[in-house]
């Protein structure tokens, strides 16, 4: 687990990032099934922020993980060839188009159709961001994770940790009536099921690698307790999620806190099972 710490400001990057980007999602869904009035919609629109500077954090995580964060720049220079590339390139674009649907709710310039447009745009590339976040990680040196399982617990995370923000956001309407429990319970399950299922797989996978220098089942060895935590804490976020229409706000922090206490537990299991194919891990 020491070498997972070092990765500390990429395991925050990803599971804020994921977290903020997924609200979206649950906003979309909200916006399908609900029509709030003009007070409650107000409030939702302000809470939206939220979000979005739980994404813009996650972004400045990242940059700690730089030796020179100037360097930043340079990760443009391999759009379409690089993994990496192409996850911030697909982060920044998302961003972007969550900035200004806030700027625009808040400002009021949004008619019911422009909104619901925005927030499916915004849904759809909250999911490809999760899943480029995940592909930039299928790297043939690291066979523990190269495989299905790392982009599906990104996006897995992606799910789970936007229904809870999702749920936040919309718990400031205080209108039972129009939170989207059916919806945002799904998403909540669908995601944690999806995460849970890919890091026990990873674990599985890696117990039975190994190197020169390491045994894949020393590492998982030395991941368990955090990999349990992780999925204990994300099942037990999903279960506030459902239980956040009725409870309001400080059950969907509950939510909140559990799912990204859970998620980060397991992004710092899957550092720590950094198996490479060379002498020693990286």
């Amino acid at each position: 687990m020491e070498h997972a710490m070092n990765e500390l400001p990429l395991a925050l990057f990803t599971v804020l990032a994921s977290a903020g980007a997924g609200a979206f999602i649950a906003l979309a869904l909200a916006s399908f099934s609900a029509q709030f009035d003009e007070g409650k919609q107000a409030q939702i629109d302000r809470a939206t922020w939220i979000p979005v500077a739980i994404v813009v954090v996650g972004f400045i995580a990242a940059s700690f993980h730089l030796t020179n964060p100037l360097n930043a720049v340079n990760v443009f220079s391999g759009l379409g060839r690089s993994p990496l590339t192409n996850e911030v390139c697909m982060g920044i674009v998302f961003a972007v188009v969550a900035i200004v649907y806030a700027i625009l709710a808040n400002a009021g310039k949004l008619t019911s159709g422009s909104r619901k447009g925005f927030l499916v745009v915004a849904a759809v590339l909250a999911l490809c961001f999760g899943l480029f976040m995940g592909m930039a990680y299928l790297l043939p040196t690291v066979q523990s994770w190269n495989s299905w399982a790392t982009p599906v617990e990104m996006i897995g995370l992606t799910l789970v940790g936007g229904a809870a923000t999702g749920a936040l956001v919309l718990a400031f309407a205080k209108d039972e009536a129009g939170f989207p429990a059916r919806g945002l319970t799904v998403m909540a399950y669908l995601g944690a099921a999806l995460t849970v299922i890919a890091a026990t797989a990873m674990a599985g996978a890696t117990d039975g690698m190994s190197t020169m220098l390491y045994a894949g089942s020393a590492l998982v060895g030395g991941a368990l307790p955090a990999l349990v935590c992780g999925c204990v804490a994300l099942v037990a976020g999903a279960v506030c999620i459902q239980l956040a229409a009725k409870r309001g706000i400080g059950m969907a922090a509950a939510a909140v806190v559990l799912v990204i206490v859970g998620a980060l537990a397991l992004r710092l299991a899957f550092y720590a099972m950094q198996l490479s194919v060379g002498l020693s891990v990286l």
